[in-house]
């Protein structure tokens, strides 16, 4: 039996394409599916301080944060408004697109193992909670992109109100943004 870096070794490519949707081969998609498949269900005890799907999720964790932070990054760094609110916009819809492949692609680690984990927890053991991959990757996002970034692009909605104002001569008024 491989061990979790060979296997998160492997898996890891087809991962970081996912996220940046670039397409994937069927046989990609297959050895994936295979490798999460199997991590998930390999024999556990509690004698071990990290079983290996408890591995897999830190380390997909660690994988979405690091990609979230980078596209947080590029947005901060865009000088223009407008061009700023724009690959916000795309970099959300293309990470849902990967939130959807991810939920196929972990579907047996969100239906057995992620439950099955957070019920065998006992109250004094310092798990932290497991989530499906879904909430996963919205949680990273929030927490990566919006609060780091929310400055940024508050500054660029009202720079885009200014321009919109200055142009048309009227007042615009965004409450809550």
């Amino acid at each position: 039996m491989a061990t979790f870096k060979t296997s998160w070794m492997t898996i890891k490519p087809t991962l970081e394409k996912i996220l940046s949707t670039t397409a994937i081969t069927r046989k990609e998609f297959v050895v994936v599916l295979q490798i999460i498949h199997d991590l998930c269900n390999m024999d556990w005890h509690h004698s071990q301080a990290i079983s290996k799907a408890e591995l897999l999720y830190y380390s997909l964790d660690e994988l979405i944060t690091e990609y979230v932070s980078n596209k947080a990054l590029e947005l901060e760094i865009c000088e223009n408004h407008e061009g700023r609110l724009r690959e916000y916009e795309s970099a959300w819809r293309k990470f849902k697109k990967s939130i959807e492949v991810l939920s196929v692609i972990f579907r047996s680690f969100n239906n057995h193992w992620a439950g099955s984990f957070n019920n065998s927890l006992d109250r004094n053991e310092s798990h932290r909670q497991v989530t499906d991959t879904s909430t996963l990757c919205i949680d990273i996002w929030k927490r990566e992109m919006l609060e780091k970034s929310c400055a940024a692009i508050k500054k660029s909605i009202d720079q885009m109100k200014l321009n919109l104002s200055a142009n048309t001569g009227s007042n615009w008024e965004f409450h809550n943004v």
